[in-house]
């Protein structure tokens, strides 16, 4: 016997591994299990961005400001961020889930949706699949929980998934529209403040209250994004899997302590930056035109545009423009950097040839410096006015990926 097709004629799984960060820490630290346990960026880091659920159940969640934590629970447990070892469990994770089906789209470091209507064929009951699943993730992770969700779509198998945080949720294409429709509208995935706001006050509380609403209540306002949330809230939601596409930008940011003044810090934190934008430039043969180089301050963003004259992936280049914002800083609070490069183009042999003939030396110095961390480890050969960057900090981008350009820490 195997699964009724004509019932599930397309069918999508979300796998969202449960608090990832934290669960991590106590898996590897077995003196941690059953303890609250927080996650922070970084040896100095101020602001939890996991924790575990015994953490939770204290109302210790992602945002927290540690200190209030600890004064809630002093046996908090605070751990600094391992990027490396998460992204290395969640590469797992990932592959072992590509043997399951070829079709899986990874959303974040720790959630993955997978199409399985191409393969309802190999398994006997729906429950059968979602329990191998379940198995190969708990085999891959090394014994991490998760929480599964199916159903027709991408976005109603997410809101399966959140039903029952730990356990496998399965609602078959002709019942999910009866219980997603109960649902407050905010708790449908991209469905935030600002779209729940305007539904509730054109007296939309419930999915199924847009039943008797015209799509265009949402396509008008917020375009095709309104239509998929629409269709979404009614029990159908007809977004493919999304496929691959080439970088349009690459950037990295870091989160300072708080209104941070300390001018040592600050040009330190920058510079690292600048050397791992370069050298991921380098490593997947990009060239950036257009560099953008901002902070967030006390007063808001402010920040400096640069175009090259030719594209470049020059780490001292970089930092040349980074140093006309930092001098235009007057030492406001900072709580952000981040650098971004735009209009990328592949660094084709001609190209190659033009960036050594015009910076010959530098290019050498960018290559020994790229082979020894490649060989010893990211950040093991940094310029000197980076050793105060907080400890050679590693950040998960919520666009990771465990290939191509977006394997970034």
């Amino acid at each position: 016997m195997t699964i009724n097709t004509t019932k599930w004629p397309r069918a999508f799984a979300l796998v969202d591994m449960m608090s990832f960060f934290a669960s991590v820490e106590q898996n590897d630290f077995p003196e941690l299990t059953g303890r609250p346990v927080a996650v922070v960026n970084g040896e100095t880091g101020t602001t939890i961005i996991t924790s575990s659920y015994q953490a939770r159940a204290l109302g210790i969640t992602t945002g927290s400001k540690l200190k209030q934590a600890l004064s809630v629970c002093p046996d908090l447990v605070v751990r600094p961020a391992r990027s490396e070892r998460y992204v290395e469990i969640s590469t797992s994770i990932m592959a072992a889930l590509e043997d399951i089906t070829p079709d899986l789209e990874i959303f974040s470091v720790d959630e993955c949706f997978l199409e399985l209507t191409h393969v309802l064929s190999l398994y006997d009951s729906i429950e059968a699949l979602a329990e191998h699943i379940r198995t190969v993730v708990y085999q891959a992770s090394g014994g991490l929980a998760c929480s599964i969700g199916i159903s027709e779509g991408k976005l109603t198998a997410k809101f399966c998934a959140k039903l029952h945080k730990g356990q496998t949720t399965i609602i078959a294409p002709n019942e999910i529209k009866n219980i997603i429709g109960q649902a407050p509208v905010s708790e449908i995935c991209g469905i935030g403040r600002q779209i729940a706001r305007y539904l509730n006050d054109q007296g939309i509380y419930l999915c199924k209250d847009l039943e008797k609403r015209p799509m265009s209540i949402l396509s008008k306002r917020f375009g095709n994004i309104g239509r998929r949330l629409y269709l979404t809230c009614l029990g159908h939601d007809p977004e493919p899997l999304a496929k691959p596409q080439e970088p349009k930008s690459m950037g990295h940011g870091k989160v300072m302590p708080p209104g941070s003044k300390d001018r040592s810090l600050v040009i330190a934190t920058f510079r690292q930056l600048c050397e791992k934008l370069a050298s991921r430039l380098r490593r997947h043969e990009y060239l950036a035109e257009v560099i953008v180089i901002s902070m967030k301050i006390d007063s808001g963003w402010i920040g400096k545009k640069f175009s090259t004259a030719q594209a470049t992936a020059d780490s001292s280049t970089f930092w040349q423009w980074t140093k006309e914002l930092i001098d235009s800083w007057h030492t406001e609070g900072v709580y952000k950097l981040q650098i971004t490069a735009t209009q990328l183009r592949p660094q084709t042999m001609e190209q190659l040839s033009l960036f050594a003939e015009s910076n010959t030396k530098q290019a050498k110095v960018d290559g020994i410096k790229d082979q020894i961390n490649n060989k010893f480890g990211s950040g093991s050969l940094i310029p000197a006015n980076a050793l105060n960057s907080q400890n050679n900090f590693s950040v998960i981008s919520p666009a990771w990926r465990p290939t191509g350009f977006r394997k970034s820490v």
